[in-house]
């Protein structure tokens, strides 16, 4: 009886949960506009559906066979003993690559190209291994379960409910699993294994103020790293998982699968027999104390010159423009992105252009430093999922940006005496090319399954430095082209258990500058040209990274990670007075099959396989049927109209391509039923939507005396029956450090349409009609900071109008009405984050009632009717963060973002028409706080006072 009653319970909860979703947003399942030249095949394995596009038949077959190889050790590591059947689709259309897994609908979604930059390790033989293990954690958790409670009963009519459910932990564990299994897989590889990633991990667990255990599981919102979840979360599912072999997960995920609602910090208590309080203070002295042991067998730690630094800034890849000025990419919490001068004596930063970057944060100098080339994301304008990296040319002395290509895939430019040369992504390889001016491509390599990460020309000669990873080995090799045009190869530089991360030439070729990761710290290296010798150059605690020496050769610039920032920093370049490393650690063994690696197809594929055409049909059956309820009570007051409360049931389904989404709703409320159904396509970039529907809301309506004047406003119930269709267009214009993007969208709607009083009665029978609703909104230039509350600048232009185009004829004239608004955020104080705008509103309306105005009207005045002519409302608010917390709790799964402050002040007045009042003015103020509640839903609750200037009076508020 007990356990029926926390499982009916919980059923409760979750039903609450979904009745609130149903009340907001319709689907849970959307639609995908894709490329209309991405075609897709399926190539089945006896787990998986591998959906690919056409010409990643080699990366389908590989992902199979690694996904049905790793199955059996990923559930075992989760616990789930359930047949395990799901799509995977891979795309190849978008540069920049991920992976990620999705309840709604069930599905792995991977993009087909490598990702660029720090954030994987480099030691995986291929992509494929880095991403599929991964996401394939996640899907098995997402398909685990055991036990009778709340995820057995939900799985019977919702399974994608279901593994959303069991996939609702903190991130920080659900990504620490996932984690904590790819590190395993391969010697070496894995994020747990890459000292970019664990850097960050102590340097944070070392400072004054380390994470606590909310902190490493729940994903920060203003504070860096925002992968701090990752970081700590594996790191604490891996000191877990020493004591029982991960048993701990599998015990807290079946008590999560049974009684989700009693969040992770039981779960945890429940699974280790220590509170979340117990588990941080035990976890926190065995970091700070294997660290702090770490530390002291460094020896004589460097103590570089921090030339530039500050809370949450990064300054990465400094180059040298002369002996007295660099330049580097930077960002910050207090920092617009962009390009950066930097004065060498006294740090000072002066802007040369704000550009976003590849997230590798390449760039290059030309020869003469009078530029700098670099590779940013394009997006294409229709479809919103993909971008695009090609090459741009910034002028340092104008500050004027030129773009070398077109839909190139290119990254990592060079300038050389031949030309112009960069990186082409093909699928999770790429090649060397050289680009004319045109912006057309010639290959270099002829390697079908390299991953070239940066080319560095010899500045005196044409030798070519190449840092390239050959299946998971990242190291130099030397490249030089003969007579006939051939191109000679050899394996120069590399650790046989380490990375080479980066690397640079000095201005007379005499040294090659680079970081690499032996004993799993990333230092500062240097190769000596003349004399055939290593040195290394740095001993820091955490990284060092990104090395340039000054054109005379005196000082080295890098950069030094400490917690929360990317220090550029300096040293002396003394190299005899540097230690030096044994020349034979970084010889290459000469038996080495390195060109055949590059040559031969994976060695993991997946060969018996059926491979069929994609049909959308065949994943169409219903995905979700489940309960909702409605809750509509208003003020029980004169003659309003309540509704109470619905019950009812939904459906709901989609694709995994997502070309096709639908859903229906049935309730029965206010003694009778009603219902919707939607259906939504995305196979063109207009997404349009069919919906019929029969639906109860109420609104305010004027109670007139025989004069007809208003005597009293009260809510009345409005039914709305009517076919409904749609199209919308997100458009992406730009996006480069400042975003410009549009959403357009036309519905077009037979309606009918009554009105009913309290006890059912109807107090104004059917009207016909046919109506338009477009409506559109455009942000230019918009920018937000990371702990910017509202964007610091841009403008905001928001329409949405109704035209009724035909209305029975007895009913009366044609309802129109318009809302334009316009808003403008200024810049007040990046170092602050105070957040200003000012807002214009017109509303234009024939009649009263046709948009709900509860947040057109001033705050305090939301029940007031405004009836037929022409309103502007004027608004200015102020946002001041007063407390970035980004912390919480475990036990109770509470995670507090920020506390703030705001103020504002607004006034609305009949430029022409009806109303009872000549115009309404409040000001007021308040406190906010961002809160994230169990994990996913984050919340901003708003308490403040309204002064009603017209009435003389204070009115609490809640927005």
């Amino acid at each position: 009886m007990r356990l029926l009653l926390r499982t009916s319970a919980a059923f409760l909860v979750l039903c609450w949960m979904t009745g609130a979703l149903q009340a907001q947003t319709f689907s849970v399942y959307d639609v995908l506009y894709r490329p209309p030249s991405a075609q897709y095949l399926v190539l089945e394995s006896p787990h998986f559906d591998v959906i690919f596009q056409d010409g990643l038949a080699e990366e389908a077959r590989e992902a199979a066979a690694i996904l049905e190889a790793q199955l059996p050790a990923t559930q075992a590591l989760v616990g789930s003993q359930r047949t395990l059947r799901m799509p995977v689709v891979l795309n190849r259309f978008n540069d920049r690559s991920n992976g990620y897994v999705t309840a709604f609908p069930f599905k792995q979604e991977i993009e087909g190209i490598s990702i660029k930059g720090n954030r994987i390790s480099a030691r995986f033989p291929s992509w494929m291994w880095a991403v599929a293990p991964h996401e394939l954690v996640h899907a098995s958790q997402g398909e685990s379960g055991r036990g009778i409670g709340v995820g057995s009963l939900v799985r019977w009519f919702a399974p994608d409910l279901a593994r959303s459910i069991n996939l609702w932990m903190p991130r920080g564990m659900t990504e620490g699993v996932a984690v904590y299994h790819e590190s395993r897989i391969h010697e070496g590889a894995g994020r747990l294994n890459d000292a970019r990633f664990q850097m960050q991990f102590r340097a944070a667990m070392l400072s004054g103020d380390p994470w606590s255990l909310a902190q490493m599981l729940e994903e920060p919102t203003y504070d860096r790293p925002s992968n701090r979840f990752y970081i700590g979360g594996s790191n604490f599912f891996q000191y877990l998982a020493a004591e029982d072999d991960a048993q701990f997960f599998r015990r807290a995920l079946r008590l999560h699968y049974r009684f989700p609602f009693l969040g992770h910090g039981v779960e945890l208590w429940d699974a280790t027999g220590q509170t979340p309080r117990q588990l941080q203070r035990t976890f926190r002295e065995m970091v700070r104390t294997r660290e702090q042991a770490r530390l002291d067998t460094l020896g004589l730690l460097t103590a570089p010159q921090i030339l530039a630094t500050g809370l949450g800034h990064s300054y990465r890849r400094p180059r040298w423009v002369d002996d007295s000025t660099l330049v580097a990419h930077v960002t910050g919490y207090d920092v617009r992105t962009g390009f950066y001068r930097i004065h060498a004596q006294t740090g000072h930063r002066t802007l040369i252009g704000h550009h976003s970057i590849t997230e590798d944060t390449y760039f290059s100098l030309t020869p003469d430093t009078t530029a700098l080339l670099f590779a940013r994301y394009v997006p294409d304008p229709l479809v919103t999922i993909q971008a695009l990296a090609d090459l741009f040319r910034l002028d340092l002395i104008t500050g004027e940006t030129m773009q070398l290509t077109q839909h190139g895939r290119t990254l990592a430019p060079i300038t050389t005496q031949q030309g112009l040369w960069a990186l082409r992504n093909e699928g999770q390889y790429n090649q060397w090319v050289q680009v004319d001016a045109a912006g057309a491509l010639t290959s270099v390599s002829d390697f079908d399954r390299a991953q070239f990460v940066s080319l560095h020309p010899h500045p005196t000669n044409s030798a070519v430095t190449v840092l390239l990873n050959v299946r998971g080995r990242q190291g130099l090799f030397r490249a030089e082209e003969e007579q006939n045009g051939n191109m000679t190869w050899s394996p120069w530089l590399m650790f046989e258990d380490a990375s080479i991360l980066d690397a640079a030439w000095s201005a007379d070729g005499n040294y090659l500058l680079f970081a690499a990761d032996p004993g799993g710290r990333a230092n500062v290296f240097a190769y000596d040209v003349q004399q055939d010798r290593v040195l290394k150059l740095t001993n820091v605690a955490f990284g060092a990274l990104e090395p340039s020496l000054s054109p005379d050769g005196r000082t080295l610039a890098f950069v030094n990670y400490r917690h929360e920032r990317y220090d550029l920093a300096l040293l002396p370049f003394e190299p005899d007075e540097t230690a030096v490393v044994p020349r034979e650690q970084l010889t290459p063994d000469p038996t080495w099959p390195w060109r055949e690696a590059l040559q031969a197809p994976p060695d993991t594929a997946f060969a018996e396989a059926r491979v069929r055409p994609y049909r959308s049909a065949k994943y169409l059956a219903p995905r979700m049927g489940y309960p909702t309820w409605r809750y509509e009570v208003t003020e029980k007051r004169g003659q309003n109209t309540n509704l109470g409360i619905g019950v009812g049931v939904a459906v709901q389904g989609a694709d995994p391509l997502e070309k096709w989404a639908y859903a229906a709703e049935a309730f029965y409320q206010d003694e009778r039923g009603w219902g919707r159904v939607n259906i939504e396509n995305g196979q063109t970039f207009l997404r349009p939507s069919l919906t019929v529907y029969d639906l109860p809301e109420t609104v305010v309506a004027a109670r007139r005396d025989s004069a007809g004047s208003v005597i009293e406003t009260v809510r009345v119930g409005r039914e709305q029956r009517g076919v409904s269709l749609g199209v919308q267009a997100p458009l992406v214009l730009s996006s480069n450090v400042y975003t410009t993007q549009a959403q357009l969208s036309l519905r077009a709607i037979f309606e009918q349409e009554r009105l009913f009083g309290p006890d059912g009665n109807t107090l104004r029978a059917f009207q016909s009609l046919v109506r338009l609703v477009p409506s559109a909104v455009y942000a230019h230039r918009v920018r937000r900071n990371l702990r910017d509350l509202w964007p610091n600048t841009g403008t905001v232009l928001n329409a949405i109008a109704s035209a009724e185009l035909w209305r029975d004829a007895e009913t009366g004239i044609n309802r129109q009405a318009l809302i334009l608004q316009a808003t403008h955020y200024f810049p007040v104080s990046l170092e602050h984050h105070t957040g200003l705008r000012l807002q214009a509103g017109l509303l234009s309306q024939n009649r009263g009632s046709i948009f709900n105005l509860d947040y057109f009207l001033p705050r305090g005045y939301e029940d007031e009717l405004l009836g037929t002519g022409t309103f502007l409302r004027l608004n200015a608010e102020a946002i001041q963060p007063l407390w970035f917390v980004e912390d919480g709790f475990v036990l109770l799964p509470l995670y507090v973002k920020a506390l703030y402050g705001f103020g504002f002040a607004e006034t609305l007045f009949p430029l022409d028409g009806e109303t009872r009042r000549s115009q309404f003015s409040t000001a007021g103020a308040g406190l906010g706080l961002q809160f994230r509640f169990f994990y996913a839903f984050d919340l901003d609750l708003r308490v403040g006072l309204s002064f009603l200037m017209e009435e003389g009076r204070l009115e609490a508020i809640y927005r």
